[in-house]
């Protein structure tokens, strides 16, 4: 195995699987985690050194379970996905998981020189339940008989984010950018919310032809549309609910409670799907829910510290 020629093809797999808006959308889930914990425990904050080396290392853990994930899915992805780069052949399985290893060891690197032990372990823990996923997949598909079942690898795998959000939040407190405490914790089901909505709404089509795994395949699309939109509500109502101060009536109210303008966007996922069929997947009102309301977060946060 030719070491330049390996990492060039690993590079092309990169830039093709792995594109921007993951680094994006590590960096502002790292900034909305810390943020909101400081905010929820009513303490100043800014961004710092170690919120970079935080978003760094959690985006590095996301590379790392994207070339896992595509190594787990290798099989199936033969007939549904003959496109991508594993299943051309233009990089190797090997390959994939010694680039994955270095990601990973080089997160949890940084976290033990920047971030702390308990960030570390967190992370550990983060990258193992992702790593087990693999053959966590294969025992549950044999134990199903191979058949695809979109919400069951869902549930899989959604621990992996719920982690990553409980690491974010122990780092930020080890660091002293947030308090620890129970408080911080609300955020859990926020970011779940927020996320989920955005998991549905990538695989769901009002419209045959429906791949195995959208989740429109095995439901309803019109429950699909409405768990979306439950959902984005949830994640916006819930965050004004945790960012309220004890005083309900003062200028930190009025300003916890933006993120209410943005409770349009759940509603106009199911519009969407209603105005006509669809036969691909529309995730742009989810996409922009996700990342308004991680934007929103520390733009609250610093607002709320002026008042």
């Amino acid at each position: 195995m030719n070491p330049i020629e390996s990492s060039l093809r690993v590079s092309r797999f990169v830039r093709e699987r792995v594109p921007a808006h993951h680094a994006v959308y590590g960096l502002t889930w790292s900034v909305a985690a810390e943020s909101g914990a400081a905010l929820l425990g009513r303490r100043p904050w800014r961004p710092g050194p170690d919120t970079a080396a935080r978003a760094s290392a959690l985006t590095l853990t996301l590379v790392a379970m994207r070339m896992l994930d595509d190594v787990k899915d290798l099989e199936s992805d033969r007939g549904r996905h003959p496109d991508r780069p594993l299943v051309r052949g233009a990089v190797s399985v090997t390959e994939l998981l010694l680039a994955a290893g270095m990601c990973g060891a080089a997160a949890v690197g940084l976290a033990a020189r920047r971030l702390g032990p308990d960030s570390t372990r967190a992370l550990v823990l983060t990258q193992a339940y992702g790593a087990a996923l693999w053959p966590l997949d294969r025992l549950v598909r044999r134990l199903a008989s191979g058949r695809p079942t979109p919400v069951r690898d869902a549930a899989l795998a959604y621990p992996t984010q719920a982690l990553g959000t409980l690491f974010l939040l122990r780092s930020s407190a080890e660091t002293g950018a947030a308090p620890g405490g129970r408080r911080p914790l609300a955020l859990v089901p926020v970011f779940a919310a927020a996320f989920l909505q955005f998991e549905i709404a990538r695989k769901t089509r009002s419209a045959a032809p429906h791949d195995p795994a959208d989740y429109s395949s095995v439901l309803p699309w019109r429950v699909c549309a409405a768990s979306i939109a439950a959902l984005g509500e949830a994640a916006v109502w819930g965050l004004a609910g945790a960012a309220a101060p004890e005083r309900p009536r003062d200028r930190r109210s009025v300003v916890a409670r933006a993120p209410l303008a943005l409770t349009p966007l759940p509603v106009w996922v199911v519009l969407d799907l209603l105005r006509g069929t669809r036969d691909t997947p529309r995730t742009a009102p989810s996409v922009g829910l996700l990342l308004a309301l991680y934007l929103a977060i520390p733009l609250i946060t610093l607002e709320v510290q002026r008042t």
